[in-house]
């Protein structure tokens, strides 16, 4: 059969004869888009064990630091922010040395937690200082001694939740900001959140 003019022996139009005639965003690996490429050419973000995001890749990687809700929140609840299982306490705020679950220890050097204490103490005494600076009042004695109550009552009947929130933040630093020297448990596997 006679071959139509402008086109060449294999059917295809001249510009395209006898090149890969796969569109240039198509010409990767076997053909396929670069985002349906192999394993070997996968972004970095997904080469992790089988080609997904480390996150989810196999038993033998480390696993991934402990997420800052849960942690906090196991501290709020006055449990150990390494496991969640361990109590924080010994009475109302005396803290324990160390987990009887874990073994983590709770305060590595007499102090830690000063800095997330002393922020953690200024959050109601703001709001006190919120109320004065939109137009509260104290008149009389009763309306001061009901604002006295009303910024040192949630002081001391959250100390403990803010103590424990307190460690668990000190906990995330000592994970975070690595010193080598610092001995962590193991990660275990069967959190508590």
């Amino acid at each position: 059969m006679p071959t139509p003019p402008g086109s060449s022996v294999d059917g295809r139009h001249p510009r395209h004869a006898g090149t890969d005639d796969r569109h240039p965003r198509h010409a990767g690996a076997e053909g396929r888009h670069p985002r349906h490429a192999s394993a070997d050419d996968r972004h970095p973000r997904h080469a992790g064990a089988d080609g997904r995001h480390p996150r989810h890749a196999g038993a033998g990687d480390p696993p991934p630091p402990p997420r800052l809700l849960p942690t906090v929140w196991r501290g709020v609840r006055r449990r150990c922010p390494h496991c969640g299982r361990g109590p924080l306490f010994i009475r109302w705020i005396t803290l324990h040395r160390r987990c009887a679950d874990c073994g983590l220890v709770y305060l590595r050097n007499q102090g830690d937690i000063w800095f997330f204490w002393i922020v953690m103490d200024r959050i109601p005494i703001l709001l006190g200082i919120a109320a004065i600076f939109f137009g509260f009042r104290i008149t009389t004695w009763i309306n001061g001694l009901g604002f006295f109550l009303a910024v040192a009552g949630p002081l001391v009947a959250t100390m403990p939740q803010r103590q424990g929130a307190a460690v668990a933040l000190n906990y995330l630093s000592r994970v975070y900001f690595r010193d080598p020297s610092d001995v962590l448990p193991d990660p275990v596997d069967d959190r508590v959140d």
